[in-house]
Formats: structure tokens, sequence, C-alpha cells
């Protein structure tokens, strides 16, 4: 549930990349708060002259943060009305944010070795604070993006001990990645859509490459409904569709209130914003694997 709401000020805005902007915000309230995995709802309008159009406030990964001086900072990458009216904020505006909100993600405690798999921009977000406090307790950290034809995360951005690879859909993609690098991690996590999720669990429960050696390496999922690398279409909150499932930058209400961020698991449905966003990969449930699940079943109950 989100915890606070503040009026927060724009500390500054960088223009990072073609379409993404790194905004720094100074929330005290929310940046004391936040851990690696949450995220925050802002309001794009004035809130001197508050108006509902647009009438769903954005949801954005908290990319860094500042504790002691009250700073985070969202990657937002323009592509709607919302996001284009905060990406044209400068210094010293004022902006509506709420949050922090998600549970966030949480590690094992003798992780040393951590694989982050990051399906374009978006994913990369929810995974960089995640990246940057491993990081700094001293956790080899290594950052895989698979990065679309509108560019990926400049790596300077990141904290400078994650060692950053970019990859591509037409040079195999994270799963081309997988081979080289999981028998060095001690655990995944992997913020990406459900269709290369449910690649990536078909693989682990049948052993095969790469997991025919390494498959009790803990994964964690992070079940985004929309992201840059395999996805050209805009958020809820831009288009008004509501035909995904999942997370990330497609949050109407952040606050568990819509239901519209539903992820199936093998113990019923949760919320992305309240439960999530990370689940381990064996708990998700997907269509396809829940129709062969119900098939064997009804195979064993048939008496010949």
């Amino acid at each position: 549930m989100v915890q606070y709401v503040e009026t927060a000020i724009v500390a500054a805005s960088e223009h990072v990349a073609p379409t993404l902007w790194l905004i720094h915000l100074e929330a005290p309230q929310i940046a004391s708060n936040v851990g690696p995995g949450q995220f925050v709802m802002v309001r794009c309008a004035d809130p001197e002259y508050p108006t509902f159009d647009p009438y769903l406030p954005r949801a954005f990964f908290v990319f860094a943060a500042d504790r002691a001086a009250g700073r985070l900072s969202v990657l937002v990458e323009r592509r709607g009305r919302g996001t284009v009216w905060l990406c044209d904020r400068q210094s010293g505006d004022h902006v509506r944010v709420f949050g922090p909100a998600g549970r966030g993600v949480r590690l094992a405690r003798l992780t040393r070795h951590l694989l982050l798999l990051a399906d374009g921009p978006i994913a990369v977000a929810g995974l960089a604070l995640l990246a940057s406090e491993s990081a700094r307790r001293g956790a080899s950290v290594t950052l895989v993006e698979n990065i679309a034809a509108g560019g990926g995360v400049p790596p300077h951005l990141l904290h400078p001990d994650i060692e950053y690879r970019g990859t591509s859909p037409e040079a195999g993609g994270l799963l081309g990645e997988l081979p080289g690098l999981l028998p060095w991690a001690d655990e995944v996590v992997i913020a990406a859509p459900e269709s290369l999720l449910e690649t990536v669990s078909s693989l682990r429960r049948a052993r095969h490459e790469p997991f025919t050696l390494y498959g009790n390496v803990p994964i964690q999922a992070l079940p985004l409904a929309c992201t840059s690398a395999t996805s050209t279409t805009s958020t809820l909150a831009e288009t008004g569709s509501s035909d995904r499932r999942g997370g990330g930058d497609y949050l109407p209400c952040g606050t568990g209130t819509c239901g519209a961020c539903v992820v199936a698991t093998r113990s019923g449905e949760h919320l992305f914003c309240r439960e999530g966003p990370a689940f381990p990969l064996e708990a998700l449930r997907f269509e396809h694997v829940a129709d062969e699940e119900d098939v064997d079943a009804a195979d064993g109950d048939r008496v010949d």
C-alpha cells in the first residue's frame, strides 16, 4: 500500500537517451522508506492547479535513492501525455508523488553473485536500486539488458561496481546470455513480460539447457505488463487498454483498489502492486502450463 503523499520538488531532470529522462525528486519521506523494487505513483499535473487530465497517475520504479539527502530518482520513458508533461519539468517545479508502494525485492541472505536480467529500460528501472544496494554490500552484480531499436539505459547511470551487458533480440536476447552466466550466479532476478518468463520456467522445469545442471538456482521474477524491448504498446494510463497481466509502468492505481495488475500464481491471483513486484518463478502460473497440468490431472483420474 502507498505510505506517503508528498509534493516533491524537482531537483534536476536529465535527458539521458533519445526517449529516456532521469528525474531527480526531493521527497524525504518516500526516499527514506523506499526499498529495492518498490515504485511511486506520480500525478502528471500541476499540484497547485489540480486537474483530472490526465486522470490516472503514472507508475515509476524508483531507479535510485539517497535516503540521507531525501532524494529519489525515476527513469521516465517519454511516450504519452503524462510522461511528456513529467519530462518537461524543470528544477524547482512541484510534483505530487505517492509511495513507496509494493513489497520490493528481497534476496537470499547469502547471495554473493547476483544475476539481473532486464527486458528493456522499464525492467532496468525495476532492478537498478536492487543492483546498486547489492553492489554496495559487496555482492558481485551482473545486469543484462535486452535492448530494442529505441536504445537501452546508459550504463553510466548504474553503480560503477555493476557489470553491465547489453544484448538484443537479434543476438539471442536474455535467453542467449543465460548459458554463460547461470553457472556463476547464486541468485537470478528477471524482469520481463509473461511470455519470456513462461519460456524460462518451461526450460527450468524440463531441465533443458541452460538448466541441465543449474536448475536449483533461485529465480525471482518481476512479471511486467509492458516493456520496451518486446512491445511498442503504451501503458494502460496512456492507451486505456487493459488486456495485460502484471505490472511495471502499467499500474492504474498503485494501491490494489482497481485490481488491474493481476499476477496468476499457483496459490491464486495476487496483485503486482501489493504482493509484488517479485514472485518466485516457480510460483507463477502460466496459461499454457496450467492447461497442460489440467489435462494431466484429468488423464490421471481417467479409468480405462
